[in-house]
């Protein structure tokens, strides 16, 4: 009986491409790797890409926290509520958002926050593409 070595298993599936099944994944790492940022930067876009921030809806469903709820405003404590809607992530997200419709030429209103979560946007010319990553 032949035993597998490790480098013939097959690796698991990344949890977060199940849970966006219709991101480009590809373009998303290609845009993480080529952001003009310091690597500690990238290391902190990659957890936020990968949904590895501990928000207190995911230490609840795990039996870790009480509540799921946000502790300065008691809303639920999700990624994208942490990043876009409260506290500092407010203002920053406000200033993304801001940056990126002036790239784009469009309203800031139809910035969505996907694009500051999962930036699988290619944009031309590369000069654009780099300044809004």
């Amino acid at each position: 009986m032949r035993r597998l070595l490790r480098a013939e298993t097959v690796p698991k599936e990344i949890r977060i491409t199940r849970l966006w099944q219709t991101t480009e994944w590809g373009n998303v790492w290609d845009n993480l790797q080529t952001a003009p940022v310091p690597e500690d930067t990238k290391a902190m876009w990659y957890r936020v890409i990968q949904d590895l921030i501990t928000t207190d809806e995911r230490l609840h469903k795990i039996r870790l926290a009480p509540t799921d709820q946000c502790r300065l405003c008691a809303k639920k404590d999700t990624l994208d509520h942490r990043l876009t809607e409260c506290e500092n992530g407010t203002m920053t997200w406000e200033w993304t958002r801001q940056r990126i419709a002036m790239m784009l030429r469009t309203d800031p209103k139809h910035v969505k926050a996907e694009l500051l979560l999962r930036p699988q946007f290619k944009l031309w010319p590369p000069q654009q593409h780099r300044a809004v990553l």
